[in-house]
């Protein structure tokens, strides 16, 4: 029997269980690691071990001094402790920079794992992320521990899903070592998945509607003021994540009220220039869990490098940029004003087809990030800023791993244009096939396709893909 354990993100329940049922019956047992006491309850009801870690180590007055800190430090760092207060938003929301209180918190957790892995026998670890207290600190004490781990995400389109265990980065083993075969030759049969792939992958180019932007100014008022009365000392003693995505959510909500009737009216958005030459370079969110733990500087200073990237330009080259449909707000009217003062920098509105600015731009320039991949589908030269997303593990990606080189390869990628792909056809191809053909095969979002997650189908496939990627870790 395996042993796995697998740490609730949010409201993925509805697929895990029944995943979790599945596996039961081909010798793999789960055991599930929840934040919230609601999930942990649910796993509960289903015959599940369960545990909520936030009730363990939130309300634990056991302190733990300075050189059990250091001791933690030396024995599972980088991170340390310090450094993972900044990449989880829940600490930021309930404790501001009490940074005390919350390194008290992340030794917590680690200690937590120490236990809880030597106490059920853990063999496997499937979490969605690593930038949260209690995914992040698990991460840190399985891998101390040699327990293989896999972080479940987004794949390369909806019908699959990645299992993610090459470091923290966003990438797997079956892909990077399936990358060292030097024969890049694939059959007629495998082009034509592929070629099919790319078609339905970049095809669409509609104009996707801002999404989470508030009915009106006084369901708005009314909905902060709610989220405020909630964070009360009761509900932070027996359910301090639901405050803390209170206080998250309050914020977000915040910077989408003023973006709705602020900012969309007031801020100067661009339009396209006909036969203007330009790179493109998608915001990203900065408290997205993958920039959080991969990339925090950029997530943190994400102004400074656009502009560095603008700067970086040959002349006649304009930077076109814009938030993303889900994130309307994530950058104030001030941020987009900074922006603006570059002369070559043209900021458009979310709601603008990521697709139609690809397809018209010179090369895109990503950190990490779907742009990038779909830029790489759309033979636009791709330049890929500090991150290894999966596809920067291509050698048609241009990769900057110091920023001080930024200029030398952003001037390559521009000069080699398509030219890269054009002389390199078959190692795109054999490259999209090695992505498509080891991810999981599987949804993981709903997308537009309702029931689609729920369906027979969907979880047999999830079940198989990750009953194959365990089984492969142990050699069976």
């Amino acid at each position: 029997m395996t042993r796995v354990c697998y740490i609730q993100h949010s409201k993925e329940h509805t697929i895990m269980l029944p995943v979790a049922k599945l596996l039961g019956s081909n010798g793999i047992k789960f055991c599930f690691v929840s934040k919230s006491p609601e999930n942990c309850a649910f796993y509960s009801a289903s015959g599940f071990e369960s545990v909520n870690i936030a009730d363990k180590i939130f309300n634990d007055k056991m302190t733990i001094s300075n050189e059990e800190k250091e001791e933690l430090d030396l024995k599972y760092g980088p991170p340390g402790v310090r450094e993972m207060c900044f990449s989880d938003v829940h600490m930021q929301s309930l404790f501001g920079n009490d940074y005390e209180i919350k390194e008290q918190i992340m030794a917590r957790a680690l200690k937590f794992w120490e236990n809880y892995f030597d106490k059920n026998k853990i063999d496997y670890l499937l979490l969605n992320e690593t930038a949260s207290f209690q995914a992040r600190s698990a991460y840190l004490v399985s891998k101390n521990k040699n327990i293989p781990i896999s972080c479940i995400v987004a794949g390369p389109d909806n019908e699959h899903f990645c299992m993610n265990d090459v470091g923290e980065t966003y990438a797997w083993k079956e892909l990077t070592e399936s990358l060292n075969d030097r024969n890049t030759k694939i059959s007629q049969k495998e082009k034509e998945i592929v070629l099919n792939f790319v078609d339905r992958r970049v095809s669409k180019k509609i104009k996707i509607p801002v999404f989470f932007v508030p009915e009106s100014i006084f369901r708005s008022i009314k909905n902060l003021v709610g989220l405020w009365v909630r964070d009360n000392k009761k509900n932070r003693k027996k359910d301090p994540i639901f405050v803390a995505g209170l206080n998250y959510g309050r914020g977000q909500l915040w910077g989408r009220i003023k973006w709705n009737y602020f900012t969309k009216y007031l801020f100067k958005y661009d339009k396209s220039q006909k036969n203007e030459k330009y790179v493109y370079f998608p915001f990203f969110s900065g408290k997205e869990a993958h920039y959080l733990s991969n990339d925090i500087f950029y997530s943190e200073n994400q102004i400074v490098l656009i502009k560095e990237v603008a700067r970086s330009l040959p002349v006649g080259y304009f930077l076109y940029a814009k938030e993303h449909p889900f994130n309307p707000g994530d950058f104030t009217f001030s941020d987009l004003k900074k922006l603006k003062e570059s002369s070559n920098v043209r900021i458009f509105h979310p709601s603008v087809s990521s697709q139609e600015l690809i397809d018209g731009s010179s090369a895109v320039v990503t950190v990490e990030g779907t742009a990038g991949w779909e830029g790489f589908l759309s033979k636009k030269p791709v330049i890929c800023i500090g991150g290894l997303p999966y596809y920067s593990y291509s050698s048609l990606v241009y990769k900057v791993g110091n920023i001080c080189d930024l200029p030398k390869v952003l001037w390559q990628a521009i000069k080699s244009g398509s030219e890269i792909y054009k002389k390199n056809e078959d190692k795109w191809i054999w490259f999209i096939y090695k992505v498509i053909s080891t991810c999981g095969r599987g949804a993981i979002f709903e997308a537009n396709t309702p029931n689609l997650l729920t369906s027979e189908e969907n979880l047999k496939n999830m079940a198989d893909s990750i009953f194959e990627k365990i089984t492969r870790n142990f050699g069976k």
